[in-house]
């Protein structure tokens, strides 16, 4: 089975707590809202045997394949430290390191199992996604007077 299960594109709103450890470096606590576009995609075949059900023996296949996406709403919590390069840039500058867990919440998936030869469908996948990232974001900040 070929199965992919992406994060197209995410945005937060957050709030920032710190302390300032120096008047040049800042410790924060961030968390909020997190929103983003999920998507699945699989594509697999499925091999069934009729042998037992009253019919000739034989084996039909069909092939299976699903693409869903949506945009889903959870949450965001991480931390990071600010500071400034007074020796190197002007004050305007600053670096940011900072880390965010991400949780988009999940994605179910349904698809029956299609028979071939008229005989029908023979039952259903369930597949259950869970989207979470772990995001490492490193910046340079320029701030405008």
């Amino acid at each position: 089975m070929n199965y992919t299960a992406e994060i197209d594109w995410f945005g937060t709103v957050r709030a920032r707590l710190g302390y300032l450890v120096t008047d040049q470096l800042l410790l924060y606590a961030t968390g909020g809202l997190a929103y983003g576009r999920v998507h699945v995609t699989a594509f697999a075949s499925s091999a069934v045997s009729l042998t037992g059900f009253g019919l000739d023996p034989f084996v039909t296949t069909s092939p299976l394949g699903f693409i869903t996406s949506k945009t889903n709403v959870g949450w965001t919590v991480g931390g990071g430290i600010e500071g400034r390069f007074t020796y190197w840039l002007p004050p305007a500058w600053s670096w940011k390191l900072e880390y965010l867990y991400v949780d988009l919440g999940s994605l179910d998936t349904v698809i029956p199992l299609a028979g071939t030869a008229g005989v029908g469908t023979f039952g259903i996948i369930t597949q259950h996604t869970d989207f979470i990232d772990h995001i490492v974001r490193v910046g340079l900040n320029y701030k405008f007077n």
